[in-house]
């Protein structure tokens, strides 16, 4: 079993992915203790991501690249139409750009060099979590547990805990449907809006939620 990368524990019985070590997975405890754990049901139970929100440098390489090629453009417009002071003012806007978009870039390739690190050294775990996302598919397991895959890394949960997990789980999906269902018309077409489906979608995905069996 990986030691959790904060205590050192390698006894544990549940572990929950974490991006502020990498997206090791980290035991329970270190989990409820971190200053970004959420305990309320109704939101994200791991605020890290919502504190460290990555920022979309390709959106951004691809805004300043149209602003060169429109200022480009009247920069030669200006020069046909023999304004040559006038099309130096631009042609030093363009320059500061160029300039913008390499520190953009050289930001882009450090945040990707950070991401590629976080599956170095997991082995044949990584080599199964990176098949499983591929093929779509959210659990996997190669005997000592069930491991549910991310991006980021695996979720280890100890196959002797397989049946407790399941049943909490299933509990949690159905109160988490409850909890959905008893919102307001309003406060649905509001989540539906956020998770970008429609609110039709959303109730059948709670209505179908709920019927699971507890117990």
């Amino acid at each position: 079993m990986t030691p959790c990368p904060k205590c050192g524990n390698q006894h544990y019985k549940e572990s929950r992915q974490c991006p502020e070590h990498s997206g090791l997975p980290v035991c329970i405890r270190c989990c409820r203790e971190c200053a970004y754990y959420d305990p309320d049901p109704c939101g994200l139970t791991c605020r890290w991501y919502i504190n460290h929100q990555e920022t979309d440098y390709q959106s951004e390489i691809e805004k300043i690249n149209q602003k060169i090629n429109h200022m480009e453009g009247k920069v030669r417009r200006l020069y046909e139409l023999n304004w040559p002071k006038k099309a130096e003012v631009l042609e030093l806007e363009v320059r500061r750009l160029m300039a913008e978009k390499k520190k953009i870039e050289e930001k882009y390739d450090k945040a990707a060099e950070d991401k590629s690190k976080r599956f170095e050294g997991r082995g044949k775990d990584d080599c199964m979590v990176r098949n499983a996302i591929y093929d779509r598919r959210c659990y996997i397991t190669d005997g000592r547990g069930i491991m549910i895959a991310t991006e980021k890394g695996e979720v280890i949960i100890p196959i002797e805990e397989a049946t407790r997990f399941v049943k909490e789980f299933a509990e949690m999906i159905f109160k988490a449907a409850d909890i959905l269902n008893k919102l307001s018309l309003e406060q649905k077409n509001e989540v539906a809006r956020v998770k970008k489906m429609s609110y039709g979608t959303l109730q059948k995905i709670i209505y179908d939620a709920m019927d699971i069996t507890v117990g």
